[in-house]
């Protein structure tokens, strides 16, 4: 780390030059007068003949629009007799520096899209290189911004000083602020604990946050590591595509990370609309604008910017004033503040020029929106707590209403007239099942999930004691494919009992036809276990109008376990886990009714 030695050295610089006589100091001024054309027909021979003015005639540049640059050494004739100089030309897309020789008048590249990582925006001369002894041409455009000529200024500097400025001043003062290790230092921190919220939770905003900063670190750092400025150059035109596509896609991890969030599709339709939008336009701009680059075609990209930055402008400002409206949680806030101190970096950037108010900006931001991933993980640590109080609450219930009443009154009263009718073996037989089926629900109630094998086992021994109670008037089959483990897979007791208490009491019992069958098939699909509960009964509609003219009490099993299935669940609600269809024939009849269940298999 040199920040510290480099300051050090930078403010004894200063300091030296504050000390001495103003002669001493070591960055002059060069006067200078421009001209504008359109056309690159004009030849050095001409240029001396070209009606010249003052800087103050000139605004903003224009891609188009080609500068000619008449820089007068007059003044300075006597100092530059003494050493070798460097004019600093400043950044410059396209350029060429026309100088004497011994040879004749010779030129030189200075843009920095044609020099790409070896530009360095400097020129070294000698009196000896000023045409007529006292001026150099500079035959100059600006592509990529709208620059005001009005503020430009030409400096030059002794060839002594050159190499202290280019690595102590330069360069590497420049690049090594503490804004900018503030930044970097608050971007790893970030990455990092997003990192660990990903890998524990392996929710998309985490991952979407760690690529907005990644994008956004790259667009603003790139001037930090010294092998960009080697391998890629600092200004070239590669550079210059590559800030433009990071600066986009930053944006579009931004508008990926609100969206995951603050769950746009479920709580704001409309917001959710907006940002898939506002996506697919910043994609098609990505490819446009890198497109009009590369094919020098900077006046198209110069409104593309314009276009780009009016609509971000209005998204976010849209974006805001829709989350302070339609405010459902305390989340939006954090995308409110955390935007408005973005908003805010980047006017003060446009105001002083000056890029550490935006990377200020962003690292407010993105330590708002930390702290708000970690306010989400509290708040979803208290709804589930919540939930788990109501998955227990509705255990309980369910608990209660599994043996319904009537059931129980009715084996009673099945096993007291097989006793007065003789039929001692058939009453042992449908006691022994009946206190079997007592017993398991009693010792399952002490565990929230049984093995699978259990389950089955429980639901083999239910269906038999109804199929003795109604005097064997259906057929029922229980299947397990042939890949599951029932040993090894564990699901929450009496989830299965009432889809089948249903289907036998309300589906089957009240079918004419003499053939009544109950099928039950478990089977693995993907992270789910698949469970199949289907009747050839009366199916729903016909059920539901018998049940207005009976008078027995209404059956809460289905009610109690389609609520635990959602409490137990509460993270699996964007998938189907329970579909129940309505069977009918080819004339619309109804031939029985199919649940499907899907419980999330535990890893």
């Amino acid at each position: 780390m040199k920040s510290k030695p480099t300051l050090l050295l930078f403010l004894l610089f200063t300091c030296f030059g504050f000390t001495q006589d103003k002669q001493l100091n070591p960055l002059y001024q060069v006067s200078f007068l421009l001209y504008k054309t359109t056309q690159d027909t004009i030849t050095i021979k001409e240029a001396s003949t070209l009606s010249y003015q003052d800087k103050s005639h000139f605004t903003k540049t224009h891609p188009d629009d080609i500068y000619w640059v008449k820089l007068d050494f007059f003044e300075h004739s006597s100092l530059l007799s003494r050493n070798n100089w460097i004019l600093r030309t400043g950044y410059l897309n396209k350029g060429v520096i026309f100088y004497q020789t011994e040879n004749g008048i010779q030129s030189k590249i200075m843009g920095s899209f044609q020099l790409n990582k070896n530009f360095t925006g400097q020129f070294p001369f000698t009196k000896k290189s000023l045409i007529d002894g006292r001026y150099l041409y500079l035959k100059f455009s600006i592509s990529t911004v709208r620059s005001s000529l009005a503020k430009k200024g030409f400096v030059f500097y002794p060839e002594t000083l050159s190499q202290f400025r280019e690595q102590f001043v330069s360069k590497r003062y420049l690049s090594n602020t503490n804004i900018s290790h503030l930044f970097l230092g608050g971007a790893i921190m970030g990455v990092l604990m997003a990192l660990v919220f990903y890998a524990t939770h392996r929710r998309r905003e985490y991952l979407f946050y760690i690529l907005y900063i990644i994008g956004v670190g790259l667009y603003l750092l790139r001037g930090v590591w010294d092998f960009y400025d080697t391998v890629i150059g600092l200004y070239s035109k590669t550079s210059f595509v590559l800030n433009a596509v990071l600066e986009m896609l930053s944006n579009i991890f931004y508008l990926l990370f609100v969206r995951y969030f603050l769950d746009t599709k479920n709580k704001y339709p409309l917001l959710n609309k907006v940002i898939s939008y506002a996506i697919v336009i910043l994609v098609v701009l990505i490819i446009v604008e890198s497109t009009s680059i590369m094919i020098a075609r900077y006046s198209w990209h110069l409104t593309l910017l314009d276009v780009r930055a009016s609509f971000l402008s209005v998204l976010v400002l849209f974006g805001m004033v829709y989350l302070i409206i339609n405010r459902k949680t305390n989340l939006n806030w954090f995308i409110v503040v955390g935007s408005f101190l973005y908003g805010l970096g980047s006017m003060l950037l446009y105001a002083f020029a000056n890029g550490d108010y935006l990377k200020m900006g962003v690292l407010a931001e993105i330590t708002i929106f930390l702290l708000g991933l970690g306010y989400k993980i509290r708040m979803e640590n208290e709804e589930k707590t919540q939930l788990q109080e109501v998955a227990i609450q509705n255990y309980r219930k369910l608990l209660r209403s599994q043996l319904d009443p009537h059931f129980i009154f009715n084996s009673l009263n099945s096993i007291q007239h097989l006793i007065t009718t003789n039929k001692r073996v058939s009453a042992i037989k449908y006691l022994n099942k009946f206190s079997r089926l007592m017993r398991q629900t009693m010792e399952n109630s002490i565990e929230n999930n049984i093995l699978l094998s259990e389950e089955i086992q429980f639901l083999n021994t239910y269906i038999q004691l109804e199929s003795l109670r109604f005097d064997n008037s259906f057929k029922y089959k229980i299947s397990v494919d042939k890949n599951i483990r029932p040993n090894h897979i564990e699901v929450p007791q009496l989830m299965i009992q009432p889809f089948v208490e249903n289907a036998i009491l309300h589906g089957l019992l009240n079918k004419k036809e003499v053939e009544k069958h109950l099928d039950i098939s478990f089977s693995e699909k993907g992270i789910f276990l698949e469970c199949i509960i289907d009747d050839n009964g009366i199916g729903r509609k016909a059920s539901g109008q018998l049940k207005r003219f009976q008078k027995n009490r209404k059956s809460r099993g289905m009610e109690v376990t389609q609520k635990r299935i959602s409490s137990l669940f509460y993270d699996q609600t964007d998938k189907k886990l329970l579909t129940i269809t309505d069977k009918t024939d080819a004339k619309g009849n109804p031939t029985g009714t199919t649940v499907v269940l899907k419980i999330p298999l535990q890893e």
